[in-house]
């Protein structure tokens, strides 16, 4: 029964210990998110959560499966979610992409288009196939 134990607690530093080398060596973070409102609870700042992940002010109440991955080192976040809402009018206008996202993930889109929407006057957001993306770099 200890021995057991003994190995559990190794494996689980051993995990640990991966997650921890992969933010180092890479300087990024990644979570998933069911709904916007999982995503505000756990950046609250209330000392439960990470702020790190705090959506932008633009992404919209209903969001859902919320992917974002932030560069833990400088600026640099791309976020994924899905919406049926529309984006803010008063905070988002169509125009061109600017730059390019500096981080990739499994779910960024291989190919990023060059016409979208400027929200918030630095994030590049555009949408593929019923999802919107977005990213910033400054």
């Amino acid at each position: 029964m200890v021995a057991l134990a003994a190995v559990g607690t190794a494996a689980s530093l051993g995990l640990t210990g991966c997650a921890l080398v992969d933010e180092f060596t890479s300087h990024q973070k990644e979570r998933v998110f069911a709904t916007v409102a999982d995503a505000l609870a756990d950046g609250s700042g209330d000392g439960d959560g990470d702020a790190t992940f705090m959506p932008p002010p633009f992404v919209p109440g209903d969001a859902t499966d919320l992917k974002i991955r932030v560069i833990t080192n400088g600026p640099g976040d791309i976020i994924r979610f899905t919406s049926a809402s529309p984006l803010p009018d008063d905070t988002c206008d169509a125009g061109a992409l600017v730059g390019s996202p500096l981080l990739e993930s499994t779910w960024w889109p291989a190919e990023v288009p060059t016409e979208g929407i400027v929200c918030d006057s630095d994030w590049q957001v555009f949408q593929v196939n019923g999802n919107t993306y977005a990213w910033v770099s400054v």
